[in-house]
């Protein structure tokens, strides 16, 4: 019966590393359209991504810990959230220091996500290296 479920989840957990990566794809695609609406120079399209991947590693860090205190469903709701929150930001923001905000906050979703995902498919392969990469 545990097959089962360990299977279950790691095919699980393969489809929602493919949406978390191709959520976070997007932004490249979009940003020839973000910039043109929002009229970013090419360095303030950087900064944007940049937030983007600082949100990432900074949830990457401290979402084990909180979710030692939350749970790893929760926190796999939270980084959801995040994500929906930060993307529809991004799509609905008129100002450009709110644009900002929103890609930091979809790279927190992206951080917590990504790590959520790695301890799930270790505890239930018992850190099979193979399965995991």
């Amino acid at each position: 019966m545990k097959r089962e479920y360990s299977r279950f989840t790691i095919w699980g957990s393969y489809y929602a590393f493919a949406v978390n990566g191709m959520a976070v794809l997007i932004m490249g695609a979009i940003m020839p359209y973000i910039s043109q609406e929002h009229g970013l120079r090419y360095e303030e399209g950087g900064t944007l991504l940049a937030l983007q991947a600082v949100g990432n590693l900074l949830s990457s860090m401290s979402g084990g810990i909180i979710s030692d205190y939350i749970g790893r469903k929760t926190m796999l709701i939270v980084s959801a959230i995040f994500f929906m929150c930060g993307f529809l930001g991004i799509a609905f923001t008129s100002t450009s220091l709110m644009l900002y905000v929103f890609a930091f906050i979809s790279g927190m979703g992206w951080g917590i996500m990504n790590s959520m995902i790695n301890a799930i498919i270790s505890d239930v392969t018992d850190g099979d290296a193979g399965i995991l990469n």
